[in-house]
């Protein structure tokens, strides 16, 4: 602690004495005007009624003291753990430690985040001490994951310096294996994870990943390669998005890290070859894949075109696979109204996405979402939704399911609205090399 810190802490403890011993002052000054205007007392007060009275004032005084100064002394340590140290060592925190009260700023400096769950109306019903004994436990869990995963790290690095690649390899594909158990989740221990926790978790994992990234390359594994050093971008663009893009871009390590990932990225689909740049196939099902479904890309090496799309499924055949990006639009020139852009084949078709049920002709997809069908008596129904979009995203068959089950950056889920569909929470323009092809349409 600096000397200076340090004579803060001493300034605010001679300032906590002296509202105790004026409040004592007091109190024995009362007590001597009863006793003069009633000499005879009835009986000395108990030890009980002392303490309780001792703890009434006690209680007072601590009441009276803006919770700002407990939350500046505690603001020297840097951790809980610290702060716990501090308070076996001063008698005065020690005294105020035994109040309730004193660890409702405890709570809220070390669980910001939990702070936001618990009713702001009736502070006083809360136990806040046995709060911040019971985070502390879940805090020191997730510790012990961190830690677990740092260690398995060093392994990995240890095998990978001695040469040993498969040995590594294993090392780090174990790790991030620990990892996914729910019991290791970011979700399981959200309540006490501060964005600088997060952000700590998430660049290990990316490490770790692009660690394995290497570690499979160098055993010319270029599929698992690339696996890993995709699931290392994304890791670092949950950081990205926990951080903001010019926070992000301001810590010179994340970048630095950017770059080996792309580095591993291009080796591995250089060792691929072609083939595996342009085409990624699998005979084997995606659970959950269906008409309905929405993908969600996740930007990375493959993203291009559908870099940040939601894409819907409007047909699942066991030839057809067809869905439509319902979250870009292009803006064409001369101050024209946005149209939205489906995918890149066949820009010039339109397909109608609405939500009437009763159209002739109409095909469901989801509840609520209708493709095609004939809307000419609903278009001036105020409650009717019509959404054209040019163009479609097509795969071949299997051509989808190889690039969801080798990480080209899709995410899946079935559970959807048509308020997803029709109001997605982010619009995003097409960039500038897809808006030179567009004005050809438009």
């Amino acid at each position: 602690m600096e000397a200076g810190d340090l004579q803060k802490v001493v300034r605010l403890q001679r300032f906590v004495r002296r509202k105790l011993d004026r409040s004592k002052i007091a109190d024995l000054n009362a007590e001597a005007h009863r006793l003069k205007a009633d000499k005879v007392r009835k009986q000395d007060p108990s030890k009980a009624e002392m303490e309780k009275k001792a703890e009434m004032q006690k209680n007072r005084v601590i009441a009276q003291t803006n919770s700002d100064v407990w939350l500046e002394i505690l603001s020297f340590a840097p951790d809980l753990q610290t702060a716990v140290s501090i308070m076996a060592t001063c008698h005065l925190l020690q005294e105020i430690t035994k109040f309730n009260l004193f660890w409702q700023p405890v709570f809220q400096y070390h669980f910001p985040v939990a702070m936001k769950s618990l009713p702001q109306d009736e502070p006083e019903s809360i136990n806040w001490r046995n709060k911040v004994k019971e985070l502390t436990l879940v805090l020191q869990a997730w510790q012990r994951v961190v830690k677990t995963l740092s260690l398995q790290k060093e392994l990995g690095n240890e095998h990978f310096r001695n040469r040993k690649w498969q040995e590594a390899a294993d090392v780090y594909a174990a790790a991030l294996n620990f990892s996914k158990e729910s019991n290791n989740s970011v979700e399981k221990y959200k309540e006490v994870l501060t964005n600088d926790l997060l952000c700590d978790y998430h660049f290990l994992l990316a490490v770790l990943c692009a660690n394995a990234a290497q570690a499979q390359l160098k055993l010319d594994d270029n599929p698992r390669a690339l696996h890993h050093g995709v699931q290392a971008e994304k890791a670092l663009k949950a950081i990205k998005k926990i951080l903001g893009a010019s926070r992000y871009k301001r810590n010179p390590k994340y970048k630095q890290l950017e770059e080996k990932i792309t580095h591993r990225i291009d080796a591995a689909l250089e060792g691929m070859g072609p083939l595996g740049r342009v085409v990624n196939y699998s005979s084997q099902p995606v659970e959950g894949l269906q008409q309905g479904s929405m993908l969600t890309h996740n930007a990375n090496a493959f993203a291009g075109f559908f870099d940040d799309s939601k894409v819907l499924m409007t047909e699942m055949t066991g030839t057809t696979v067809v869905g439509l990006i319902v979250n870009k639009t292009y803006t064409p020139e001369g101050g024209r109204e946005p149209v939205y852009i489906g995918g890149p084949c066949d820009i010039d078709r339109v397909t109608v996405l609405h939500n009437v049920a009763q159209a002739p002709g109409a095909v469901r997809v989801i509840d609520g979402v209708y493709r095609g069908g004939d809307l000419t008596e609903f278009k001036n129904d105020p409650g009717v939704v019509i959404r054209e979009y040019h163009g479609h995203a097509a795969w071949f068959p299997g051509q989808l399911q190889g690039e969801i089950l080798n990480s080209y950056g899709w995410d899946l889920t079935n559970e959807i609205t048509p308020t997803d569909v029709f109001e997605p929470q982010e619009l995003f323009e097409f960039g500038r090399r897809e808006r030179i092809e567009f004005s050809h349409y438009f």
